[in-house]
C-alpha cells in the first residue's frame, strides 16, 4: 500500500511517498506482533517499526 507520509526519512530526508506493509513478527514469545515497514520510494531506505520493541532502523 503506497501512503502519503508525514514521516521524513532517516536517511534522505524527503517526505513524499512511502510504501507501508506489514511482516509477522520473528518473535516466537509474541507471535500476535508485526513488524511494519516502510520503504522511501526516493532512496529506498527501509525503516522497520516493532510494536512490541520501540524503533529499530535497518537497511536492506
Amino acid at each position: 500500500m503506497t501512503i502519503i507520509s508525514d514521516d521524513f526519512c532517516s536517511r534522505c530526508g524527503n517526505n513524499t511517498a512511502h510504501e507501508e506493509y506489514e511482516l509477522p513478527s520473528p518473535d516466537e514469545d509474541c507471535p500476535e506482533n508485526w513488524i511494519i515497514v516502510h520503504k522511501c520510494f526516493c532512496c529506498g531506505f527501509e525503516e522497520f517499526e516493532y510494536e512490541h520493541n520501540g524503533f529499530d532502523e535497518y537497511k536492506i
